[in-house]
C-alpha cells in the first residue's frame, strides 16, 4: 500500500486535531497568564515546568501528528520514522516529569494528578511509538494507534488546563489577604 492509501483516509481527522490543539493551546497560554498573577509562583516555579508546560507540550504533540499526517509522503516509512522517534523522545520526557512530581517540595501530587499528567501522556507517547512501528509495516493498525494518542493528548490537555485553572482560583492565595 502506498503512503497516500495509508494517510488519505484520515485526513479530515487531521484537519479537525491539528487546529483544535492549536487554539487549545492559545488558551494554555492564558491559563500561564494567570499563574504568573499569583504569589505561588514567585515562590515556586516547579509548578510550572511540571504540571503547565508538558501540557503545552502534549497539544504541540498533536500539532506535529497532524501536520506529519497531513504531508503528502511518497513513501509510509518517512512519517513511520518520525512517529517511532517521536515516541521514544516522548516516552523519555514523561519519564524525567515524573521523577520532577516526585521532587516537588511545596505539592504532593495525588491519584487524578499522576493519572492526567504522567500515565495518559506516557501512555499517549507509547501508543505514538507503538503507531510508528506499525507503519512501517504498512499496517493500518497503526493509524488508530496514532489517532487515540492524538484524541488522549487532547483530553488530557483540557483535563490539565481545567484542572490548573480551577487549583489557582481555589487554592491560590488571595491578593487582598482574605
Amino acid at each position: 500500500m502506498s503512503a497516500g492509501q495509508i494517510l488519505a483516509p484520515w485526513a479530515n481527522f487531521y484537519l479537525m486535531a491539528g487546529p483544535a490543539a492549536a487554539g487549545l493551546t492559545g488558551l494554555m497560554f492564558v491559563v500561564v497568564t494567570l499563574i504568573g498573577n499569583t504569589e505561588r509562583v514567585q515562590r515556586s516555579p516547579d509548578g510550572i515546568g511540571t504540571f503547565s508546560t508538558p501540557t503545552v507540550v502534549h497539544f504541540a504533540g498533536v500539532l506535529v501528528i497532524a501536520s506529519v499526517m497531513l504531508a503528502p509522503w511518497r513513501v509510509i516509512s518517512h512519517p513511520a520514522i518520525i512517529f517511532t522517534a517521536a515516541g521514544f523522545i516522548g516516552m523519555i520526557y514523561v519519564s524525567w516529569l515524573v521523577v520532577r512530581t516526585i521532587r516537588l517540595d511545596d505539592y504532593r501530587a495525588d491519584l487524578e494528578d499522576w493519572t492526567w499528567y504522567n500515565l495518559v501522556p506516557l501512555l499517549g507517547y507509547t501508543l505514538i511509538f507503538a503507531g510508528g512501528m506499525l507503519l512501517f509495516w504498512s499496517n493500518g493498525t497503526g493509524m488508530f494507534l496514532l489517532g487515540t494518542a492524538t484524541v488522549a493528548f487532547i483530553l488530557t490537555g483540557i483535563h490539565n488546563a481545567w484542572d490548573i485553572v480551577t487549583y489557582l482560583t481555589v487554592k491560590r492565595p488571595r491578593e487582598d489577604g482574605e
